[in-house]
């Protein structure tokens, strides 16, 4: 499956939770985060990635699952793209 190159969706208001900002990642490593999120580049099981594309299709919520650093690091953007929260996965 080719994913886009361009952002496949919008993601609103970028919201950090408390353990994210507690491992200081700088800006632009949370700018490459969202990027990698927004251009369906997550690193995630192939049926996963499918149930994203239909999730962007249909307008429904996109949940990613990156690696940072070692960490699994989870960006989720509402159904309604008003916003998007990189968290950390015992947060949510």
């Amino acid at each position: 499956m080719n994913s886009p190159i361009r952002p496949a969706f919008d993601v609103g208001r970028v919201l950090l939770t408390r353990g994210i900002d507690a491992l200081n990642i700088p800006k632009y490593d949370l700018l490459w985060l969202l990027r990698q999120h927004v251009c369906c580049q997550w690193q995630m099981e192939a049926e996963d990635i499918h149930a994203n594309m239909e999730a962007i299709k249909q307008g429904y919520r996109v949940f990613g699952s990156l690696v940072f650093d070692r960490i699994t690091i989870w960006v989720i953007t509402e159904a309604d793209r008003a916003s998007t929260t990189i968290l950390l996965p015992d947060e949510y």
